[in-house]
């Protein structure tokens, strides 16, 4: 049975690597010493299925793929930094909800000499959470009812292409595929108690994005 709680904020992860963002590319922008930065921001859609040991085989769920990324260009060919992927799924009562969020280390390469087409991987904590209620601000998020949650690890592999706006070469709009896989984690209830065991995630999305460079 879920466990209802007394409803308490807790900064949003997203909000966090929104500010992580907005403070990290101006402090390297203005050091000429160090390496060039950039961030992104995306929308898209991404169709997921989850799986335990004693689940039931079930079918494809479809939800919004939300991303937040910032880091540093050492190379001409490289890109490393951090990423932050929501994915959520909002059951047809429009209360329920499952929702997945990895933090990863990242790496984008740019194989070709125009820097257009680029691979991409990354690898973290994935965190899944089924709930109801879930309540979002700028600053803070809640929900009234948690019904299981995890956390492992997650990695991440996708191509895309950047389209440039303009001449500047500062902008661009990067279509892009993926991969996510959750590892195996045991789910518990708030209580404590042990919903499934060897829980596993795997989401294929497509985005846009928004780069800065």
């Amino acid at each position: 049975q879920p466990v209802r709680r007394t409803t308490r904020f807790t900064p949003s992860l997203l909000t966090a690597a929104i500010i992580a963002a907005m403070c990290a590319v101006p402090a390297l922008a203005q050091d000429t010493t160090a390496a060039k930065a950039w961030a992104n921001a995306a929308i898209g859609y991404g169709s997921a299925h989850f799986s335990c040991d004693t689940c039931q085989a079930t079918h494809h769920v479809d939800g919004w793929d939300v991303i937040v990324a910032v880091g540093a260009i050492p190379t001409r060919h490289l890109r490393l930094g951090i990423m932050l992927n929501i994915w959520d799924h909002t059951l047809s009562d429009g209360e329920r909800l499952r929702e997945t969020t990895t933090a990863s280390a990242w790496l984008y390469y740019y194989p070709l000499a125009r820097r257009t087409f680029f691979v991409e991987g990354g690898i973290g904590l994935s965190d899944y959470r089924f709930l109801k209620g879930l309540q979002k601000s700028i600053f803070f998020e809640n929900a009234d009812t948690t019904y299981a949650k995890g956390t492992g690890m997650g990695g991440t592999l996708g191509a895309g292409w950047d389209i440039y706006i303009g001449h500047s070469g500062h902008f661009a709009l990067s279509p892009r595929v993926a991969y996510v896989h959750g590892f195996p984690r045991t789910l518990h209830s708030p209580d404590g108690a042990i919903v499934a065991r060897r829980w596993t995630q795997d989401e294929i999305s497509a985005d846009l994005v928004f780069v800065v460079n």
